[in-house]
């Protein structure tokens, strides 16, 4: 199937709250959210270098406003997955997130060789992306062979499987169409050669995820732990240029 997409180059950057470091798009470090059909399109967004322990509350960070993944096709007919690497293979130890549908952890591999595989193909989609028109927001053919659908999804036969990760399918992604969207950010480290463990979560005792992330009418939104309340706060949004998918904010890690 050969089709055609144009998409509009985003003018400039500008990040939410504190001065943060700047990275390329779609490099290791940074958060990667994905919105597919495995007929029609694939939508890649870099939310950037986001620090989860020191850049997220229990009151809602913007990640990213307006977006739209229309291009790929109707809401009720697309599926969304977001991970991370933090791979080094010099020293051969990464730090690895992908995002369920649960707020328990499920079941995932301790086996190192996944961790390499996962990190392997998330450096292969980035080059992919990269090479396509536009700079944090692209429209990528999920037929590719570098595409997110074919790496992480077992040659997409295995939706959510995380390039070999998450071993639960019915949880590694959300299915859009209905909001509010949740998904639950997981964090594995690998443990030199013997394997992967999950890294707990550093800010709330027992919560084994680092992130609760949020989707809601175009909004992506963050918290490091459950809020008493999920109304988000006041919070000021600063918005960038305009591209396929509408104005869009970014916050980044800290420096």
């Amino acid at each position: 199937m050969k089709k055609t997409l144009a998409i509009a180059a985003v003018a400039g950057l500008t990040m939410l709250g504190a001065a943060g470091q700047a990275s390329a798009n779609f490099e290791t470090g940074n958060l990667i959210l994905v919105a597919y059909n495995q007929d029609t399109a694939e939508i890649g967004v870099d939310l950037g270098n986001v620090d989860y322990v020191n850049g997220l509350t229990a009151a809602p960070t913007v990640l990213a406003t307006g977006l739209d993944f229309s291009a790929a096709g109707p809401l009720n007919t697309l599926s969304m997955g977001m991970y991370e690497s933090n791979a080094d293979f010099t020293t051969y130890a990464w730090d690895l997130y992908f995002a369920t549908t649960v707020p328990t952890v499920s079941a995932y591999s301790h086996n190192w060789s996944n961790g390499m595989y996962f990190s392997s193909q998330e450096k292969s989609i980035g080059g992919y992306y990269n090479g396509l028109p536009g700079t944090n927001v692209v429209v990528a053919d999920p037929k590719h062979a570098s595409s997110y659908d074919v790496l992480m999804n077992m040659g997409s036969t295995g939706p959510g499987n995380y390039g070999g990760m998450n071993g639960d399918l019915t949880v590694g992604e959300a299915k859009l169409g209905t909001d509010p969207v949740d998904m639950y950010l997981y964090h594995f480290r690998s443990v030199g050669y013997s394997g992967m463990e999950l890294v707990m979560s550093e800010v709330v005792a027992g919560q084994d995820w680092v992130a609760k992330l949020t989707l809601d009418n175009g909004t992506l939104t963050a918290v490091n732990q459950l809020p008493a309340s999920e109304v988000p706060v006041p919070a000021t949004v600063l918005l960038f240029g305009s591209s396929l998918l509408g104005l869009f904010g970014i916050r980044r890690k800290n420096s």
